[in-house]
């Protein structure tokens, strides 16, 4: 689903005076809601001020004194292009990151050069004045370098003949060239590869500062910061917009808009150049975003569940691993692309545009609407569209699709015997669908949209925007980023009784009496039905002295319990993650023998073909806070009871053997004490939240 533009009609409203002409022109194509909106808004640009300054009537002297102010708001792009080569060169060097410099020579300093020439043209320098009555009496009138200059100018009643009006028009289109220093403008942004232009390395260099799946509290500023190099570079392309329509209007009778200004302004400029541009911002903000999430599967957990770490950025618990702050950066950054795209859209061209008010729309309010982001398989995407979504009969589409962000999610091919087949990482891309409903195509009922959710239950709230840092006067939107389709978990089947395999309670003789009690270990733990988030499988091991031993030796009850993961028969060596999130209680009755210990023990292990893997050991973890010794030998008050909640990530190979790989979890839970107290108790319960995998 492309934006879509149609070029603007060729009648618009009469305007005042013969060199106020082509300003009244302009009006027509861009009109004032471009002030109020999104670069009025995020890039501090007015560009009504333009149109004031080349002729429309009763200029104040606040715009004027706005116009001045241009250049100064503007300054800095070289500066900070310099700037990020130097730091792209420096992070190259450093992490041995390929393709990130900015070709000297080429992008950048062409889009140096362009900016410089379009802002020398729009701002300008201050020209002498010359005072009315004298420059009645001039020989010569000194040429128009700017439209500030123009501006300025016409505010002092300084006689401006035509023919110097003229020769600034000209010189726009030919000495000047604005048109191209526009196309290089997009050139440098865009680059001529794939590989390439200013937009590529800012974002790659912004990942790369993160760093990846680290979940970056400062995720949201780099967005800005990319947003706002964008809408800058956007803003001086707008200034030189204005200067050619300006141009190519001048000397059209009162209100018309000559077809080579329409072709170009639709072909040229927004077909051609500003719609490349959007799209690979969107694109680089998708990248942005992607890069800071864990993307694991499989989990039911339906929302991104965290804790703080210990330096303040979320850990993750459970959930697929949504990077905070995505939702609301995709929707900003699809608001801002649509306002700009919508400034230059004609709605007088559409099917009944008196009745359903069209031609007094402006591009705010067509910019309400319902927007979904859809995040689904490469599967999904046929012919570069999503699956389709209908928010009511009829009302179907299929979304628009940009290129992949580059990130993976494990996906699963089935299974048997309890393991489920992991399938290779190249198959397992992610993609982004982008859908919108206009509210002025909106009709109803409303139907499930979006994670079984109509349009009209997803409706944003004014504080939902400002939080956004949008203040776009009474803005009316809903928003979805649906995640659904990512939770289907593998379809493993197992001939016999039971997934896990449970062993004998193992020291249960005539000192000790024990039993285990499990839950949910029916399933293998990849099996996660939306109705096992947050409980997969539990164990319970209970220990018990029922004998007064003759010796101070140490006995204990214990469990072994393993589960099958997946197998995997991918021929390269690949690195994965593997998140798991464990609930752990251990509790005693209180005896106060003397010389006598009692405490409870985990181990859970990942088992693979190039041996063992020790995720968790309640010993070492935490300081060992699971282990309950008695008062008497610890030396300290020990509680009788003690909770752990450890959330565990394993990094590690797989492909490496170059055969089919099969991959286990062992949980060991064991009840230990050693002296004399008979029915001394320890109960150790073990929960297994959340496990899921992701590919590194």
């Amino acid at each position: 689903m492309a934006y879509g533009y149609n070029p603007p009609h060729n009648k618009g409203h009469e305007g005042p005076g013969s060199d106020a002409m082509s300003a009244t022109s302009v009006m027509v194509w861009a009109g004032s809601s471009f002030a109020s909106g999104v670069v009025g808004t995020a890039g501090g640009i007015a560009f009504t001020t333009f149109l004031e300054a080349v002729g429309v009537p009763n200029p104040s002297k606040e715009a004027l004194e706005k116009l001045d102010k241009i250049l100064s708001r503007l300054d800095g792009v070289a500066r900070d292009i310099e700037q990020i080569n130097t730091r792209i060169a420096a992070l190259a060097q450093q992490l041995a990151i390929v393709g990130l410099e900015i070709q000297k020579g080429t992008q950048e300093n062409a889009l140096k050069a362009a900016i410089a020439n379009i802002q020398t043209h729009t701002g300008g320098s201050r020209q002498p004045l010359i005072a009315a009555a004298a420059a009645a009496a001039a020989a010569a009138v000194s040429p128009i370098v700017s439209l500030a200059d123009w501006g300025r100018r016409r505010k002092q009643n300084e006689p401006l003949p035509p023919e110097a009006v003229e020769e600034f028009t000209r010189n726009v289109i030919t000495t000047w060239d604005i048109p191209k220093a526009i196309v290089e403008i997009g050139n440098g942004l865009v680059g001529t590869s794939n590989d390439d232009g200013t937009l590529r390395a800012w974002t790659n260099l912004y990942v790369a500062q993160m760093a990846g799946r680290t979940w970056s509290p400062g995720l949201f500023g780099f967005y800005e910061s990319l947003e706002q190099r964008f809408l800058y570079a956007v803003s001086v392309q707008m200034q030189a917009a204005y200067l050619v329509m300006t141009a190519k209007t001048y000397g059209s009778p009162s209100g018309e808009v000559p077809e080579s200004a329409r072709q170009w302004l639709a072909q040229d400029f927004v077909a051609n150049t500003l719609q490349p541009e959007i799209d690979l911002f969107l694109a680089c903000v998708e990248k942005l975003v992607f890069s800071q999430g864990d993307w694991c599967s499989p989990t039911p957990v339906r929302k991104t569940t965290t804790r703080p770490g210990a330096d303040g950025s979320p850990v993750l618990l459970a959930g697929i691993g949504v990077p905070p702050d995505a939702a609301k950066i995709l929707l900003r950054s699809e608001l801002i692309s649509r306002r700009l795209v919508e400034t230059f859209r004609d709605m007088r061209n559409f099917p009944d545009p008196q009745k359903r008010g069209l031609a007094n729309t402006d591009a705010a309010n067509r910019t309400f609407g319902i927007y979904v982001h859809l995040v689904c398989r490469e599967s999904d995407v046929v012919n570069g569209q999503g699956p389709e979504l209908a928010p009511w009969a009829g009302g179907g589409q299929k979304g628009r699709v940009l290129g992949a962000s580059g990130a993976i999610m494990p996906a699963f091919k089935g299974g048997k015997d309890g393991y489920a087949v992991l399938d290779k990482p190249e198959n397992s891309r992610l993609r982004l669908v982008r859908y919108y409903w206009s509210w002025l195509d909106i009709r109803g009922p409303a139907l499930p949209l979006t994670d079984g959710k109509p349009f009209n239950q997803i409706l944003l709230n004014p504080q939902d925007f400002t939080a956004m840092g949008l203040d776009w006067p009474n803005f009316s939107a809903g928003h979805a980023l649906d995640v659904s389709r990512l939770y289907t978990p593998p379809q493993v089947t197992k001939d016999t009784v039971g997934a896990w395999t449970v062993s004998p309670l193992g020291g249960v003789d005539k000192f000790s009496s024990g039993r285990l009690t499990t839950d949910r270990m029916d399933k293998p733990v990849l099996t996660q039905d939306e109705a096992r988030a947050y409980f997969l499988a539990a164990a319970t091991v209970e220990g018990t002295q029922i004998l007064q031993g003759g010796s101070f030796e140490q006995r204990e009850v214990s469990a072994v319990m393993s589960c099958p993961l997946f197998t995997y028969t991918g021929s390269e060596a690949r690195t994965m993650r593997l998140r798991m999130w464990l609930s752990l209680n251990a509790s005693r009755n209180f005896t106060n023998c003397s010389k006598f210990q009692m405490r409870g023990a985990v181990r859970v292990t990942l088992k693979g073909p190039a041996g063992d893997l020790l995720l968790y050991d309640s010993d070492t973890y935490n300081n060992g806070r699971l282990s309950l010794w008695d008062q008497q030998i610890s030396g300290g008050n020990v509680p009788p009871q003690a909770t752990d909640e450890p959330a565990l990530v394993q990094v590690f190979t797989v492909g490496s053997t170059r055969a089919a790989e099969t991959w286990r979890l062992e949980i060991v839970a064991r009840v230990i004490y050693k002296g004399r107290c008979v029915g001394a108790k320890a109960l150790l319960g073990t929960v297994v939240k959340d496990l899921s995998l992701s590919w590194q």
